[in-house]
């Protein structure tokens, strides 16, 4: 079934999945803002979230594209470690 809200077509039962991605995204907003190295807040968001090219984060950042790929690696492991301390936390929140 279709709805018709101006410009937008909403087909009933895909707005659930807009509003779990939203939710999803503004979690991993919220993790990504507790990390503690700032360059990994820019990266995570830049690269992952915002899609900003490597490019422009290396520009920004002042790395070259190696330096960029071991700051992504390493951004990337202490998002992992932040997302399993609070796993127990968030699922807390749902039970």
């Amino acid at each position: 079934h279709l709805d018709v809200d101006r410009d937008k077509v909403v087909i009933k039962g895909h707005y659930l999945d807009e509003v779990l991605n939203k939710e999803l995204d503004n979690r991993i907003n919220n993790l990504v803002e507790h990390l503690d190295v700032d360059r990994d807040k820019v990266v995570i968001k830049g690269h992952y979230l915002d899609d900003l090219s490597k490019s422009d984060l290396c520009t920004q950042l002042n790395l070259n594209p190696r330096q960029f790929d071991r700051v992504a690696h390493r951004a990337r492991q202490r998002l992992r470690r932040l997302v399993e301390q609070r796993t127990p936390e968030l699922l807390e929140e749902y039970a």
